[in-house]
């Protein structure tokens, strides 16, 4: 999914752009929203490796895992082409302490599948909420939603800041749309209640 608008690109598009593009091109699709996609046609770059060989897939645990101050993360591809990015990282990038948190993460399976779903039905629940008070909403594939609220959205930003929520303006060319990350059940509540009040002022 993208960021900032959570859209994605479907299976044959993918497909296509891993047949065309020529050999010597190293294509890198960045996954960091990849456990909270659901589409039927989303498709996993790990599912294409076999269409092309220069093609890493690149994932973090910032998202699902909740571990987005450790800043770890890693990618997936052939070994001689990750061994370029071998040759340039900077040494010991990854400190020991996120080096732990990750390796734990990955024993809980269950708290990421339970977050996933919170965010599904939330994501789902603020998307119906914010199309029922006049806005366009972008089909989230993400843990986030992307509204044009059809004015400037500095001017939103500022008004919601002073009723306590806080989302993300984005420049032009989409300044009139915001951001807005899905959060717990009663964070939800409070941005849809903020929302309405900005809508009927």
């Amino acid at each position: 999914p993208n960021n900032p608008t959570g859209t994605h690109v479907g299976r044959a598009a993918v497909e296509r752009l891993l047949k065309e593009l020529p050999e010597q091109v190293v294509v890198v699709l960045d996954e960091a929203y990849v456990q909270f996609a659901d589409a039927d046609d989303y498709v996993s770059g790990l599912e294409l490796r076999g269409l092309r060989e220069r093609l890493i897939v690149l994932r973090t645990f910032s998202k699902a895992y909740g571990l987005a101050a450790n800043r770890v993360g890693y990618a997936i591809g052939q070994k001689d082409v990750v061994s370029y990015l071998n040759r340039v990282r900077a040494p010991f990038n990854v400190n020991t302490l996120a080096q732990v948190a990750a390796r734990a993460a990955l024993q809980d399976p269950e708290h990421v599948e339970r977050y996933v779903a919170l965010n599904r039905t939330e994501r789902a629940r603020i998307t119906e909420a914010l199309e029922g008070l006049g806005l366009r909403v972008a089909p989230s594939q993400a843990n986030f939603v992307f509204a044009d609220f059809g004015r400037p959205n500095e001017e939103v930003y500022d008004r919601m800041l002073r009723m306590g929520v806080i989302i993300r303006p984005m420049p032009a060319p989409v300044d009139t749309w915001l951001r807005i990350t899905v959060g717990r059940p009663e964070e939800n509540d409070r941005l849809l209640e903020a929302v309405r009040e900005l809508v009927a002022s």
